[in-house]
């Protein structure tokens, strides 16, 4: 029972570092300031990116992509 309990645990720590190396979970311990140019803080309007707000943007992008495409060639 005991080396069940241990193989559990060594999997939820290896999981955690993978889904932190990921960007799919925060941790309170790394933190990271964007700069902004000539290394100017980070505004307090930025949002933070998350995994959600980065899926919006590559949709927004696509959006963007088909249209180009669609104007190059000449709208058919």
């Amino acid at each position: 029972m005991l080396v069940l309990l241990l193989a559990l645990v060594i999997v939820a720590w290896l999981a955690k570092d993978a889904l932190v190396k990921y960007g799919m979970l925060s941790t309170s311990t790394t933190t990271t300031k964007r700069a902004g140019p000539a290394g100017a803080a980070p505004s307090a309007t930025e949002p933070a990116v998350t995994p959600a707000n980065a899926i919006e943007k590559a949709k927004a992008l696509e959006g963007f992509l088909q249209q180009e495409s669609t104007k190059r060639d000449g709208g058919n």
